[in-house]
């Protein structure tokens, strides 16, 4: 009995056809930073400036809807 109640709870994340959105997939509070390496789609690679290099993060936090694009500088 069991294990068919948590199928059926779990049976909605199968659905292959269907589009989620961050509400179906992520419960609570969530913070999420990716930091490029190499160009992509959300951040720019490291760059190297000679003396110093240029980081980007994307840093999401689902409950305050935050979105930022963050530009850093380390020296070498």
């Amino acid at each position: 009995m069991m294990k068919k109640k948590y199928e059926q709870e779990n049976l909605e994340l199968r659905i292959l056809k269907k589009k989620y959105n961050i509400d179906d997939m992520v419960k609570g509070d969530v913070i999420f930073c990716a930091t490029g390496v190499t160009n992509g789609d959300l951040t720019d690679g490291v760059k190297d400036l000679g003396n110093e290099f240029e980081v980007t993060t994307f840093a999401l936090h689902k409950d305050k809807k935050i979105n930022n694009i963050i530009k850093n500088i380390y020296n070498k």
